[in-house]
Order: structure tokens, then sequence, then C-alpha cells
């Protein structure tokens, strides 16, 4: 029982070597010619940048996780690389922005639409805020986008560029849904909990 706890744990922390590296015991695989981190390192990762870790804070907490977790044993040998969890912001981005559509498809009502801008290095930035009711009557806010780029600052450019937000939403429920469809073709309650893309049709 020890020995099954400390590969778990071990593969946990990713420590097997870049040139050690074994599909079944490893926390990374090959794809094509270059290896991977396995999911759960990158949930790990995103677990992480969400509750607003600082990238380059990652890699110690991880180190001392481990530490913390298993004193006695050196089981850190290699960790991700910075630019690996920097560019993880990035599917941290995409799934939030997921999971703000599946809120609004699965809203009972949606009750109002705020917009605010700002600007950065003399860009314009719209986001856009949804005030919701559920199905039990909760009344819920959430934020769609926090980063619309515009064409222009221009009523008529900032509207398009809004419905083109709700739209990239639904595409991101579409491939969510394509995806699941493929990896559990069997698992209809999966694809069903997904909310339809056409609930966030605006136009």
């Amino acid at each position: 029982m020890f020995q099954i706890v400390m590969a778990k744990v071990s593969d946990l922390f990713c420590v097997v070597h870049l040139f050690d590296v074994y599909p079944d015991n490893s926390s990374f695989f090959y794809v094509g010619k270059h290896a991977e981190w396995l999911p759960y390192v990158d949930k790990l990762i995103i677990e992480m940048l969400a509750n607003r870790t600082p990238p380059t804070c990652v890699q110690a907490n991880l180190y001392a996780m481990a530490k913390v977790i298993m004193p006695n044993f050196e089981v850190i040998k290699e960790l991700p690389s910075l630019r690996y969890i920097r560019n993880s912001r990035t599917t941290l981005w995409l799934v939030t922005k997921t999971l703000a559509a599946y809120q609004l498809g699965k809203a009972k009502d949606w009750k109002q639409l705020h917009t605010d801008e700002t600007s950065r290095c003399q860009t314009s930035l719209v986001n856009v805020v949804m005030s919701y009711l559920m199905e039990d009557d909760e009344f819920r806010t959430i934020c769609l986008n926090s980063a619309i780029i515009a064409e222009n600052v221009m009523a008529s450019s900032q509207s398009r560029a809004i419905i083109g937000s709700f739209q990239e939403s639904a595409t991101l429920l579409k491939k969510w849904h394509d995806k699941t469809a493929e990896l559990f073709p069997n698992e209809l309650d999966l694809k069903d909990g997904i909310s339809d893309p056409s609930t966030l049709d605006v136009t």
C-alpha cells in the first residue's frame, strides 16, 4: 500500500526525468516528437493560477507541497517550466470563458447586460457583464468577456464586437459538446448536461 501511495504522490509532483518517460507511470507522454505533461499536471497548474498564484510562484508551491506531504523523500526531479506555466494562462482563459457560457446557457432568464470600457496602451477594451436568473430563481452576475477589442471606439463597432463575443462563447460550447461526444460516445448524460450553443444566439 505504501508503494502505491508513493507512486501516486510521485506522479502528482512530476518526479520523472524527461529522458525517463514511460506512458504507464510518468507525468508526461510523447506527442509526435515532443513530450507533454499529463492532464492532472495541467489541472494542478490551472487551479493555482485560478486562485491568483503568480506564475513565478507555481514551481515553488509545487515543491513546497511535495516537501510537506513527503518530508523524508526527495520526490521532485523535474517541474513544468516557467514558460509552460505562463502559457497555461491561455488555457485558463478559455476554460473560464467556456464555463461562463455554460452558466448563461443554463440560465432561466437573462435580466441585464452591462458593458464597461477602459484602455491599455491606447487600445480600447470592453467587458460584458451579464445578470441572470437560475432555475431556482437565484440572481447571479457573471463576466462573459473582460477584454473585447473592437475595430474602433464607435458604438456600432463595439456592438458588433459584443455580439461576436456571444458567438465565440457559443463556439466554445460546441467544441466542448463535440469533444465530449468523441471521448464518451456512450455517456449521453454528459453531452446533455452541456448547454446548447444556440441559447447564446443574440442575433
